[in-house]
């Protein structure tokens, strides 16, 4: 098999409407001629969790998914994405195919009939569709220190819905999931818990994605984000971003902790936070 973008607009043609109607993607698998000419196997998969998981087989030549969504854009100074107006945009389908070898094909109709053949470059699903086959994903969109200002911003957050009260800078920062950071010039973080899977990961100098995602097989630290057997599954890409987009954004947590708390301590917070995404 050669033409693999003419086999995804062959089957989003075929199968789009169907899968439209069904409501949930359609997951592909490609095996290789078995026929020994140019003839190729497909099988479907309806699950919802698809191919997550799941290792292909040598027989396996291409795995693939078709399925309909949706685009929101943002009216914003800069050029936004094109061909997408602002505001949401409904009935898009689209199908995705990944080779063995890594080679993407994209075909994706928007409602107007307008097609878009230009492969994304990461997105979930396509984390999903390379690791079928061990293939590197894009690296973590952040650092893991990310990852901890939202977990340090989440038990704040709890501990004033908790006591029904406005914390001090004191307070806060003992609610940090790490030790020896600094909190936006309070001092370093008071020790917490080396035992703990964060806690032993910053004190073992394994504050990475890579790191997290290690221990995350190991150690069940975020088994209501991930299964073990998944972290495993991952590469530090998807396991970053599988992570990272299960929790609210560090500003959406800082604008909700913000009139918990009083002015001050919001500011050296909201400090703190940038300081760590800057980091």
């Amino acid at each position: 098999m050669e033409d693999w973008p003419g086999l995804a607009e062959l089957l989003l043609g075929a199968l789009g409407d169907e899968v439209a109607a069904a409501g949930h993607p359609t997951w592909i698998g490609v095996r290789n001629d078995p026929l020994g000419d140019r003839d190729i196997g497909l099988w479907f998969v309806d699950d919802d969790d698809g191919f997550l998981g799941w290792q292909a087989p040598p027989e396996c030549s291409a795995v693939g998914v078709l399925a309909t969504g949706q685009a929101q854009v943002t009216e914003t100074p800069v050029e936004r994405p094109q061909p997408f107006p602002p505001g949401v945009t409904t009935g898009i389908r689209m199908c995705c195919l990944v080779t063995r070898s890594g080679e993407v094909a994209w075909r994706m109709t928007l409602p107007d009939g307008r097609s878009v053949n230009e492969a994304p470059q990461e997105g979930r699903l396509l984390d999903c569709l390379k690791r079928c086959f061990a293939l590197p994903t894009p690296p973590p969109p952040v650092g893991a220190g990310h990852l901890l200002s939202v977990l340090w911003l989440s038990a704040i957050l709890d501990e004033v819905r908790r006591t029904d009260r406005r914390l001090t800078w004191g307070q806060i920062t003992r609610l940090h999931p790490s030790a020896g950071l600094t909190a936006g010039g309070g001092g370093p973080v008071p020790d917490c818990d080396k035992a703990s899977p964060l806690g032993g990961a910053v004190a073992g100098g394994s504050l990475s994605w890579e790191g997290l995602r290690l221990r995350a097989i190991t150690e069940p630290w975020c088994a209501d984000l991930v299964s073990s057997d998944l972290a495993g599954w991952m590469d530090e890409g998807m396991f970053a971003r599988w992570v990272l987009g299960a929790l609210p954004a560090p500003d959406e947590l800082v604008a909700r902790i913000r009139p918990l708390v009083a002015p001050s301590t919001a500011r050296r917070l909201a400090h703190a936070v940038r300081s760590a995404r800057a980091a």
